[in-house]
């Protein structure tokens, strides 16, 4: 199964935006709107490095392999929200004219499904919007460093037993 960044970023990641001063903003000003928007609970992860598996699709002999691994670095702390953008919350930017309509299927606070990485971008700038804050999409390598980080140490044990059962075999 390869990886498909359009999907994952649509998807997955139109729920989770990077805030790249947001702490400050607030702050310094109250949010002056109408109807506010909440701003879901950030975690901070430290800087540190990663074994992270290249994007892309890999062959050899005309046949899927793995994608190779490289250590990768985030070299300042990672804002990130705590929790997925849900249904409601995209739904209030689709009432406002500025995203499409995703999934019908779910509903409340459930996690927003069915939207393309388009989609989730145009959320992110008027989220952006909304709180007077600067919000992204996450790279891939952010993706996974904030994805992996309840798990680092048991992946990076997965990760060697495996590079050692490979040699061993091999």
């Amino acid at each position: 199964m390869s990886f498909d960044p359009v999907f994952t970023f649509g998807t997955i990641a139109a729920a989770t935006l990077i805030s790249m001063g947001i702490a400050h903003t607030f702050g310094e000003s109250p949010l002056k709107f109408s109807q506010p928007v909440a701003v879901s609970e950030l975690v901070v992860l430290g800087p540190g490095s990663f074994e992270h598996p290249q994007a892309g699709e890999f062959l050899k002999e005309n046949h899927p392999v793995a994608a190779p691994v490289v250590q990768t670095s985030i070299d300042a702390p990672l804002e990130i929200m705590k929790y997925q953008v849900s249904v409601s919350e995209y739904g209030r930017c689709v009432a406002g004219g500025a995203c499409k309509p995703a999934d019908a299927r779910n509903v409340g606070h459930l996690p927003v499904t069915g939207v393309s990485y388009l989609d989730a971008e145009a959320y992110a700038r008027w989220f952006s919007a909304r709180t007077g804050g600067t919000w992204r999409l996450p790279t891939d390598v952010e993706w996974a460093y904030a994805a992996s980080e309840r798990f680092r140490e048991v992946t990076l044990r997965a990760a060697k037993a495996t590079r050692t059962t490979r040699r061993a075999g091999g």
